[in-house]
């Protein structure tokens, strides 16, 4: 098995600016994505990232704004066989419908020495 870290940028996650309306169709639209995502038994963690953080870099520490295109808004970590295995469930991620998202998707290393 492989493991495989799982970046999303843009769209929506984050639903502080929705009406309850608008909140409630996201938050069943999410769920039902993640309950399908769940029943592959790909998903071993995962969770939406805050909108702000810091950066690190040998210059020092600097704030990360809240502009979501530059750092990623959520992340997932799947085990799957290979890339290909996972495709079509992150195909039908929710973010992927709105024309600003992108979901990066990074092999991680094993038995690094």
């Amino acid at each position: 098995m492989q493991e495989f870290l799982i970046l999303l940028y843009g769209g929506t996650i984050h639903t502080d600016q929705m009406d309850a309306l608008e909140k409630n169709q996201h938050l069943i639209k999410w769920g039902t994505y993640l309950g399908k995502v769940n029943e592959t038994n790909f998903h071993q963690n995962g969770s939406p990232l805050c909108k702000t953080g810091q950066l690190i870099t040998s210059s020092g520490i600097a704030e990360l704004g809240a502009d979501r295109n530059q750092h990623p808004n959520a992340y997932m970590i799947f085990r799957a066989k290979d890339f290909e295995t996972i495709l079509p469930i992150l195909e039908e991620c929710p973010l992927l419908e709105s024309p600003d998202a992108r979901i990066e998707v990074i092999q991680t290393q094993s038995n690094i020495a």
